[in-house]
């Protein structure tokens, strides 16, 4: 399968709905969101080219170790960068970075 036919999973989407309990506690306790900026800055920084292979690094580690929580048991995985734009209120996709492949079966980073 190539790239361009390869299926590409959208990493921590963000839910439909959150309830007003769920809502509260995120506004004391949130560590994923927390992370979830960090890996924005890391991709900020790859398409700047600031620090392009320590932010990889970062992106990468943090992608195996929840593909391992979720128990994905593939070789391999790569990950690309879309960025979105709204164009004549239209949402734009950009894909403005993709990775090389990386084996899951890899020591962490």
């Amino acid at each position: 399968m190539g790239v361009d036919e390869a299926v590409w999973q959208e990493f921590r989407p963000k839910p439909q709905k959150v309830g007003l309990v769920t809502m509260i506690k995120r506004m004391v306790w949130n560590p994923s969101v927390n992370e979830g900026l960090f890996l924005v800055s890391c991709a900020e920084r790859i398409i700047k080219d600031q620090t392009p292979e320590h932010s990889e690094a970062k992106i990468v580690s943090c992608l195996k170790r929840d593909l391992s929580r979720a128990g994905v048991h593939s070789q391999d995985m790569r990950f690309r960068l879309v960025f979105i734009s709204c164009d004549d209120n239209t949402l734009q996709k950009h894909i403005l970075y993709q990775s090389k492949i990386y084996a899951l079966n890899e020591a962490q980073i």
